[in-house]
């Protein structure tokens, strides 16, 4: 909607799903080191719903030292969770059959929360003169759960410093805040686990031991942008995220880029097994943490009818803390807290190569050739008990490094002077190389260290209307 010269965008938006889960059938759930058998453990009645309001007022160009682009904004949403989580027994056994653990849920109520949040956000896209751009915002935000106000700035800039303006150099900063979800609220309402672990003859050497459910408060953090109120739950995780970036054309045909990023995560919510003045507990703190550093070289070859191929190099590190709360309280949980270790991520790829592009055929067709090459993800190693070993993900236990040569090629027929029809054929993996999906990860496991699962050469054939 126009207001005089300027613009104002309104969007409203409601959203409601549910979710249920259950297992195929009765029988409890059985880890083994070799596999899992039974029926899944966890059983859930979710409903939820998100209804959002956002504004946002686009001034007219302001000249003052430049040219100023002004945008506000503002939002206010209300979330709601409500449902109930339960779950049967979950038996932990070695090769033989012989019972190690038992973890058995107990004492699980229904939960009903719900949340407000509020925004207001400023931007000015800053052109201060044809070669130097300025980005600068603030957003303000408050979710009404956690009783925190946080305050989130961004600047970004773009310099072309060289009179031919080919040289462009970026760089920005930013504090970008994680909306807690509800379900973090309903850790409470959780049942609570009973674990007992049995000796070889089948005779109690542990438990059963009770772990009580406990929500913690934040931790301190010198961040002057967070306002909280000392309240169980005060969560207010953050990510601080910079990065520097130089693009440079050597000619015509080819251009240059590298770009560094580094992204730290602080206060993420995660649930650790503990023992709290004699009693065993689940804890949900705010005390997660993660970082990704990042060094992307990118080789852009082009020329006439759009053709391109691009050369891609990416040197990175990705680490954190395991225990996420959503892999506990989420749709699809795993029924174990193993204790929490800070360590590589799952998909932490130190170093990757890609190459893609677009080529034009004879007779109106064209072909869309794409090549990765990296290293293999990391894995961990478990016990018959189902706990680490060692490190887990580290760099000694990755997946075998993964290659795949793709391409799409592509014919374009013409059907009247309106419509064109687009037939493709796309191959996937057409050097047929082993790129493992799994891998036997327990040192009890008769095949401990064997890679399997693939996806082998494969076609696909598909076709588009053009008009």
């Amino acid at each position: 909607m126009s207001i005089g010269s300027e613009l104002l965008e309104s969007l409203v938006a409601i959203k409601r799903y549910s979710a249920d889960v259950w297992g195929q059938g009765p029988e409890e759930m059985i880890l083994t080191p070799t596999g899992n058998r039974g029926n899944y453990f966890s059983q859930q009645d979710r409903q939820a719903s998100r209804v959002e309001w956002l504004e946002t007022l686009s001034l007219q160009p302001i000249s003052h030292y430049g040219t100023h682009n002004l945008k506000f904004g503002s939002t206010v949403a209300r979330t709601a969770n409500r449902g109930e989580f339960m779950g049967r027994p979950v038996n932990i056994q070695d090769n033989e059959g012989r019972l190690l653990k038992r973890v058995e849920f107990v004492n699980g109520k229904p939960f009903d929360r719900s949340d407000l949040e509020v925004g207001f956000f400023g931007q000015d896209h800053w052109l201060i003169d044809p070669k130097v751009a300025l980005d600068l915002g603030m957003r303000f935000e408050r979710q009404g759960i956690t009783e925190t106000f946080r305050i989130g700035p961004r600047i970004g800039l773009a310099w072309t410093p060289f009179s031919h303006q080919q040289t462009v150099i970026r760089s920005g900063f930013g504090l970008f805040y994680d909306r807690v979800p509800l379900s973090v609220y309903a850790f409470d309402h959780y049942p609570e686990q009973l674990i007992t672990t049995y000796g070889p003859n089948g005779e109690i050497v542990d438990g059963p031991r009770r772990f009580v459910n406990i929500t913690d408060r934040a931790e301190g953090t010198p961040l002057p942008f967070i306002l909280r109120k000392n309240i169980i739950g005060n969560f207010a995780p953050y990510n601080a995220t910079w990065n520097v970036e130089v693009e440079h054309p050597f000619s015509h045909l080819l251009r240059i880029r590298a770009n560094y990023l580094q992204s730290n995560s602080y206060g993420m919510v995660i649930v650790t097994p503990k023992v709290v003045q004699g009693q065993d507990v689940l804890v949900q703190g705010g005390g997660g943490r993660s970082r990704y550093r990042q060094l992307e070289l990118t080789a852009r070859f082009s020329w006439k009818l759009g053709q391109q191929v691009l050369f891609s190099y990416v040197r990175s590190r990705s680490q954190g803390d395991l225990n996420e709360f959503n892999k506990y309280l989420g749709n699809f949980p795993f029924p174990l807290v193993r204790s929490n270790q800070f360590t590589n991520l799952p998909g932490d790829t130190p170093n990757r190569f890609l190459s893609w592009g677009f080529l034009s055929l004879p007779w109106r067709m064209s072909i869309a050739p794409m090549a990765e090459y990296r290293v293999g993800f990391p894995y961990s190693v478990l016990d018959a008990a189902q706990d680490y070993v060692g490190v887990p993900n580290s760099d000694k236990t990755r997946f075998p490094n993964f290659f795949s040569l793709d391409a799409r090629v592509s014919k374009d027929f013409k059907v009247n002077p309106k419509y064109m029809l687009r037939l493709s054929v796309r191959g996937l993996n057409l050097t047929n190389h082993f790129n493992a999906l799994g891998v036997h990860s327990n040192i009890a496991d008769p095949q401990f260290g064997t890679f399997f699962g693939n996806y082998k050469r494969r076609y696909l054939v598909d076709f588009d209307v053009i008009y």
